[in-house]
């Protein structure tokens, strides 16, 4: 059983792994941790506390929900994290919604 105590921990994990999940930069606080997915390891974020940063930076929830869905959650690929909404979390998608 793997346990990380710390985001250091995660990264040296998957550099000694030589995994090629791949990072959301400037978001290190917001990751949870990792998930198994069939192409391998990636790397869990949560997605409240992206979206709080953004609004810290000087962005409404509106824009910050918008900045997230088409430039962060909206990139595709192998490797990608996973956003993760705790249960409960209220989510408007402005790509479905609009």
């Amino acid at each position: 059983m793997l346990i990380f105590n710390s985001i250091r921990e995660i990264k040296e994990y998957l550099e000694d792994i030589e995994s090629e999940a791949l990072f959301c930069d400037g978001y290190d606080d917001a990751i949870l941790g990792l998930a198994e997915t069939f192409g391998g390891l990636v790397i869990v974020y949560d997605r409240s506390k992206i979206i709080d940063k953004l609004i810290q930076d000087g962005m409404t929830l509106e824009e910050a929900e918008e900045y997230f869905s088409f430039n962060i959650s909206g990139s595709g690929g192998d490797n990608m994290p996973i956003y993760m909404m705790a249960r409960g979390e209220f989510y408007e998608n402005p790509i479905i919604e609009k």
